[in-house]
């Protein structure tokens, strides 16, 4: 149940907490009117009890643009190339709940992210038949961040069929990711994290409760067994944000495998990532 501390005080408040147990006690005569049913009441309990979703909004527009063909003879077949330019907006906002981000509401986490930006790029690809049984396949990306300089990420692969039934390929490739807007932007993602223990608080409860237990009334040693360890653990809200300093991961690829056609039907291959 979400509870919002504001609201809640509204609705039976004023609160007051007691020295000893440092429980927290409604008034005596709230705003909110037990056993009674009216827009008043219903209005209050919204404010206390709020029920809210999270909704979140992106928008993505892309323009690509691709030219193909051949580019010249070879002796044993043409050397093709591919060349193609993209340009993309994209938009993402989850504007989230204020008082849950506040800590105003209990047991209630959720995200908020609002960013937006301009992304481009250009690439090519060209593929060489150099033999009949042997071919170069190349290709390079240049991407464009509003943040980050142009990343060039390259591409070089080789194929070879010495027999007929085997292929034996290997790579080199260079990776780019950028940050995506909710890992960079503005915002941050707020949640609840439950089994904390405050040491001081749950020591200050038991002593406390153990003197109760030792009374001689009923009432006091009841109230000592409900406080025995009842600090002990607790729920802390914690907001975690975007880092607008992270930079784009990068890494280096190579490849090596074999593809043996055992008949038309059926083939296998093996492959090892670098």
């Amino acid at each position: 149940v979400n509870v919002n501390k504001d609201g809640f005080a509204k609705a039976f408040g004023p609160l007051t907490v007691d020295p000893v147990t440092k429980r927290t006690y409604i008034a005596d005569n709230p705003a909110y009117q037990f056993g009674v049913i009216s827009d008043k009441n219903a209005e209050l309990l919204r404010q206390a009890y709020p029920t809210f979703d999270i909704q979140s909004w992106t928008k993505l527009i892309t323009w690509d643009a691709k030219l193909e063909g051949s580019l010249f003879k070879m002796p044993a077949g043409e050397a093709r190339a591919a060349f193609g330019v993209n340009l993309m907006r994209e938009e993402f906002e989850t504007p989230g709940n204020t008082d849950a981000a506040n800590g105003k509401i209990t047991q209630q986490g959720g995200s908020w992210f609002d960013g937006s930006r301009a992304i481009s790029a250009v690439f090519g690809e060209a593929i060489f038949p150099l033999a009949s049984n042997l071919e170069v396949n190349t290709a390079a990306r240049l991407d464009k961040y509003p943040q980050f300089a142009a990343n060039l990420a390259p591409k070089i692969g080789v194929s070879y069929r010495p027999v007929s039934d085997l292929l034996v390929r290997s790579t080199y490739s260079q990776g780019f990711r950028a940050p995506n807007l909710a890992e960079s932007g503005i915002g941050g993602v707020y949640a609840q994290r439950g089994g904390m223990r405050d040491t001081v608080r749950c020591d200050e409860t038991n002593a406390i409760a153990k003197l109760l237990m030792k009374s001689v009334t009923v009432g006091d040693q009841a109230l000592g067994k409900s406080l025995l360890n009842s600090n002990c653990s607790i729920n802390i809200g914690g907001l975690t944000p975007p880092n607008p300093h992270l930079q784009p991961e990068k890494a280096k690829i190579s490849t090596l495998g074999l593809v043996y056609q055992v008949n038309k039907q059926f083939d296998i291959s093996a492959d090892y990532w670098m």
